[in-house]
């Protein structure tokens, strides 16, 4: 059966090619009269041209399930002709010039002229629409404040580029020059060892924010500043892998002195030194002064944009509604096919449910994340992801507990520019659970990690990634970490260049803090700014047959751990009463008959400070299955070329558990050629000197033309 909907439809008709709904939900609610009894084959739901308003988003729950026989298809007449637009259009017709009190305050001579101002109550708008000011970031303490965590606020974009709300400086960061208190934060430091102080954290309510000096430049520019009590910062004010956001409770006019109204996670730190205490301010209505930039005033109601050339002809669209465009609610076997949805300040597509698909949609211009699919075979395919706050997609299903699949796939996505909001862990693909697929997608552009996954047995294969973590510190393309309980995943035949900028340190594959039993082979590394592989000292790590190209390190495999426990190195908290591996041990049985099949070596872990009676602590710990010892990895076959570092001296207690050796591994002077197919497939010349010094590189055999280098 197939139903169709259309701009001049009635949500009256009986939805038939003649006589069309109006609306998706129109269709949504003629199926469900079938009460569950499905017509064989399903029913497809045809949506003819057309941009259709969706403020509200659309609404889906069990009632709108189909089964695997009979699927339930919503799908454009014609693939990227039908757009759900969860935003306000505005007409530039309606914009005005700027009063002369507003153009006072601008810093900008050439700002006074060009910026136009619109008045968002004339459209209807209250304050309700555009909403107050919340602190966002991977790392906000914002939930810590009465009212303190709230939706994104409203933004703007012009055509699909999202417009940035008025900030100095422009580009970059300032950096802070002096802390003069650091306010409540979850932890303190001193000589270079971390003490947690999680337990008061945690209970801690309307924890204290801190005060800082900016540089003397920005301390003269801000006293040109009007006073207002909404202005922000944002950045990474400790360390450069923990962004936020925070309002400004008090700005010197004098000292400069700015202090924060919601405290940082982390505290701060002074700037320059190659970790955080870097910030910019926003929202100030003073620095509107480059095109694209805008602000809003949200007492009145006033929008003010500075357009960029040519914005007239592209459409303006200021997000409103904080509701996903599609919900699905314990909904399943419904495939939304060829969609484009734009315009709200929450997600694009958030499902619950098993059997779903979305495939062949455009994303773009969301404040939240892409597509989030939780519950089982579930797929996200052919869909291009841009523009987005957070995330890309995010799949989580499976059973930890018997380890079962969820047979959630991600494949052959192009996604990119994404994490322009929060700026960290927001991947763009994110595999939670247990036997996860991301597959031959194509990811970039983004300041931070571009896969990142938690649990058991996910599979990550045949993607290109390049051109991220450009923004942050201590970074991974591919990223997990500390858990000692997420074994088998494997990372294969993955392309990864261009990882890292001039910011810092950014590695490919990062298995950080204890992660282990992981397996990565077949992948080329090309271009890394950091590590080619970093492992942060965790157990039974097989790395084989990659292929690593100038990359500052080749390989990094540490006994951080160890070093923590036995000789006051700064991660000695791994195995603590209150630490994260602790807890996430704790969430399975490790040693029940079915982990135990799948992860002997997991089982026989021993994870207790405490040695048993009769055994003495120097040999407790010197065990190979003690917790803290980077035990059973191997790294072997692998090939480095024109690295910085071939690899990074591992600690002596890697040599001693693991089987890490120069001799294990190929160091080559000249690169060897290869080439990257469409489908994501590697392949090297058939007489390759990589074959013929390791011949089970798991590379393809090519022909000729795979001579040329990518």
């Amino acid at each position: 059966m197939e139903y169709f909907v259309a701009k001049n439809g009635d949500d009256r008709n009986d939805g038939s090619r003649t006589a069309p709904f109006a609306s998706i939900p129109g269709a949504r609610d003629a199926i469900r009269k079938f009460a569950g009894n499905l017509p064989e084959g399903g029913v497809t739901v045809t949506v003819m041209p057309g941009e259709y308003p969706v403020r509200e988003g659309i609404r889906f729950d069990e009632r709108d399930s189909g089964t695997d026989e009979k699927r339930i298809c919503y799908r454009a007449f014609q693939e990227g002709t039908v757009c759900l637009n969860s935003g306000v259009t505005l007409d530039w017709a309606d914009f005005r010039p700027v009063s002369e009190e507003v153009k006072k305050r601008l810093i900008s001579p050439e700002a006074r002229a060009k910026v136009r101002r619109l008045d968002l109550k004339a459209y209807g708008l209250t304050a309700k629409d555009w909403g107050k000011m919340y602190a966002y970031g991977a790392y906000t303490t914002a939930d810590k404040y009465e009212d303190g965590k709230g939706p994104m606020h409203c933004e703007l974009f012009c055509g699909e580029e999202r417009m940035t709300l008025s900030r100095y400086p422009n580009d970059g960061y300032l950096l802070i020059q002096k802390v003069l208190d650091n306010g409540d934060a979850s932890e303190t430091y001193d000589t270079g060892r971390t003490v947690k102080l999680l337990d008061k954290w945690d209970a801690m309510r309307s924890p204290r924010g801190g005060t800082f000096l900016p540089d003397r430049e920005t301390i003269q520019r801000i006293r040109c500043w009007a006073p207002d009590d909404d202005r922000w910062i944002f950045g990474f004010f400790k360390w450069d892998w923990a962004d936020a956001s925070a309002r400004i409770a008090r700005l010197d006019g004098e000292t400069g002195a700015l202090t924060t109204e919601h405290a940082a996670r982390y505290g701060f730190t002074e700037g320059g030194h190659g970790q955080g205490g870097r910030f910019y301010f926003y929202n100030v209505l003073e620095e509107l002064d480059r095109p694209g930039e805008w602000y809003l005033d949200r007492k009145d109601g006033m929008l003010y944009f500075y357009p960029p050339e040519g914005a007239e002809n592209r459409a303006l669209t200021l997000t409103v509604s904080n509701r996903d465009i599609l919900s699905l609610s314990r909904t399943d076997y419904l495939t939304f096919s060829g969609f484009r949805l734009k315009g709200s300040r929450g997600n694009a597509v958030a499902a619950t449910g098993n059997g779903n698909r979305i495939e062949h949609c455009f994303i773009s211009l969301v404040g939240g994340g892409g597509i989030e699919m939780t519950g089982e075979d579930n797929q996200v395919m052919q869909c291009e992801i841009c523009h987005v706050g957070s995330f890309g997609i995010r799949l989580t299903g499976g059973n930890r507990q018997t380890l079962q699949d969820s047979r959630n796939a991600a494949c052959r996505n192009h996604i990119h520019h994404w994490s322009e909001v929060v700026h960290t862990y927001q991947g763009g693909i994110t595999l939670n659970g247990v036997g996860g697929l991301a597959s031959r997608n194509e990811l970039h552009h983004s300041p931070h990690t571009a896969v990142f996954y938690t649990g058991n047995n996910h599979v990550i294969e045949y993607n290109r990634i390049h051109d991220v973590c450009l923004d942050t510190h201590d970074a991974g393309a591919i990223y997990s970490g500390r858990s000692y309980t997420w074994y088998g995943n494997v990372i294969r035949c993955n392309y990864l260049y261009r990882i890292g900028s001039d910011m810092g340190e950014a590695n490919g594959i990062y298995f950080d803090d204890d992660l282990s039993g992981q397996t990565a082979y077949g992948n080329i590394l090309e271009e890394i700014r950091g590590a080619a592989f970093l492992i942060g000292g965790g157990r039974e790590i097989t790395l084989r047959h990659n292929l690593i190209i100038r990359a500052d390190w080749s390989i990094h495999y540490d006994a951080r751990a160890r070093e923590g426990l036995l000789e006051g190195g700064w991660y000695g908290n791994a195995l603590a009463p209150h630490s994260e591996e602790v807890a996430r041990l704790k969430e399975v049985d490790i040693r029940s008959e079915i982990w135990a099949a799948h992860y002997p070596g997991l089982a026989k872990m021993k994870w207790s400070l405490e040695p048993p009676e009769g055994i003495s602590r120097e040999s407790y710990y010197d065990d190979p299955d003690f917790a803290i010892n980077p035990s059973y990895s191997i790294i072997r076959d692998n090939v480095f070329c024109q690295c910085g570092v071939c690899w990074s001296n591992p600690n002596p207690a890697v040599a001693k558990y693991s089987d890490f050796t120069e001799e294990g591994n190929l160091l080559l002077d000249e690169i060897p050629a290869f080439q990257v197919l469409e489908d994501g497939t590697i392949q090297l010349p058939p007489d390759s000197v990589v074959f013929e010094k390791i011949p089970d590189m798991p590379f393809q055999r090519g022909d000729e033309k795979s001579r040329k280098t990518c």
